[in-house]
C-alpha cells in the first residue's frame, strides 16, 4: 500500500490489487491488505486512536506510540482466514506482533498541524520488542 496525494485529498494504491482508494476525512486503517479489509488489528487501532483523539487529552507522541505497541491478539472468532494457518493467524492479529523470525521492527508517527509543520519520528525494535532506535526529523511543508 502507498498513501500519497495532498494534505486535503489523500489517496491510497494497493498493489495486489492494482486499486486506488480517495479517503474522506475520518480516521482510517491500514494494514497489509487493501485500505476495505476489516482486520481485527485495523479495528481495534482505528477504535483506540478514535478514543484517543475524542479525549481531547494534549498530543503526545508516547501515547500515540502505545496504540502501535498493542500487542493484544484478536479472539478466534474474530481471526480472518488468509490460508496460512492458525498459528500465523494468531501471532498475526495484534497491531504490534512479536517473534524471532517475523514482527513489526518500526513503527512510525507523521503528524502534521495546520501550519503545515510535520513531525516524522520513528522507534526501531529488536526481535524481542524492544525499542534500539529512535529518529525524530521535523520539517514544513512548502505549498506553490
Amino acid at each position: 500500500n502507498l498513501l500519497y496525494g495532498h494534505l486535503t485529498n489523500l489517496n491510497v494504491y494497493n498493489n495486489a490489487q492494482d486499486s486506488f482508494f480517495s479517503l474522506s476525512d475520518g480516521v482510517h486503517g491500514l494494514s497489509n491488505a487493501d485500505i476495505h479489509t476489516p482486520w481485527p488489528k485495523v479495528t481495534r487501532g482505528m477504535r483506540a486512536l478514535t478514543d484517543y483523539i475524542s479525549s481531547q487529552k494534549p498530543l503526545c507522541e508516547d501515547a500515540l506510540f502505545a496504540i502501535l505497541r498493542d500487542d493484544v491478539k484478536a479472539e478466534d472468532h474474530h481471526l480472518p482466514q488468509t490460508g496460512i494457518g492458525y498459528e500465523w493467524e494468531k501471532m498475526l492479529s495484534s497491531i504490534f506482533i512479536q517473534s524471532p523470525d517475523y514482527g513489526t521492527r518500526t513503527s512510525t508517527l507523521l503528524l502534521i498541524n495546520s501550519a503545515q509543520q510535520c513531525v516524522w519520528q520513528e522507534r526501531t525494535f529488536s526481535p524481542q520488542g524492544i525499542v534500539t532506535d529512535t529518529r525524530k526529523f521535523s520539517f514544513r511543508i512548502e505549498t506553490q
